[in-house]
């Protein structure tokens, strides 16, 4: 590593090594998979340090990607644009320090316990609106009575959860019976709120948390 005006971990490339990310796995999970593997690179790095500096390969900038520091709007939701493989990764990089939010109407909702994005849909939910659950808008929330799960509509189908936190932590069951078939918020739904993940910070192929 090696630090010059403005810049920061800039220099050549000493050793090397590629490691498959296994699926579903999380910032945590990763951080902690990757954390001996460094250990003993650095030591055979440091052991190894008069070779390797013959042999040091210049960083290529194309291949170079920013690390964005996280900031608190990027646990927010953005129903109309967000993906479900794109919510899955914001979940997978975030969830294990900072809670996904998002509105209910005026109602700050924290999202916990994310379903994998493979689950299908429960099939209370496709008996009671058909084909037209395709038409729901982005952020329509719907429980479903046999998994137990609250599912919300993205923009390109329906991520789960079975937890929430409103004040306190609750179960989608009692979210439901607490507010979606309330009279008072039944007619909410989960409004979409920019985080500029879609700006290229988490949507790429390739993340953290692939």
């Amino acid at each position: 590593m090696e630090i010059r005006p403005k810049h920061f971990d800039t220099g050549p490339v000493l050793i090397q090594e590629k490691f498959p990310v296994p699926p579903d796995c999380t910032t945590r999970q990763l951080h902690n998979t990757l954390g001996p593997i460094g250990g003993k690179m650095l030591l055979k790095g440091l052991y190894n340090l008069p070779t390797l500096e013959r042999l040091e390969v210049p960083q290529s900038g194309k291949e170079v990607s920013y690390a964005h520091k996280t900031k608190p709007e990027m646990t927010y939701i953005d129903w109309e644009n967000q993906t479900t493989m794109s919510i899955d990764r914001q979940y997978r990089a975030l969830h294990e320090d900072f809670p996904l939010k998002s509105y209910y109407g005026k109602i700050l909702v924290k999202l916990r316990s994310m379903v994998p994005v493979t689950d299908q849909i429960d099939e209370s939910i496709l008996y009671h609106y058909g084909n037209t659950h395709h038409n729901l808008p982005p952020g329509t929330p719907c429980y479903g009575r046999n998994s137990k799960i609250c599912w919300i509509k993205c923009k390109d189908g329906w991520v789960g959860f079975r937890e929430f936190i409103i004040k306190k932590k609750m179960t989608a069951s009692d979210f439901y019976s607490g507010y979606l078939i309330n009279d008072m918020y039944k007619n909410n739904v989960f409004t979409s709120h920019k985080n500029h993940l879609m700006e290229g910070v988490l949507d790429k192929k390739m993340t953290a948390a692939d």
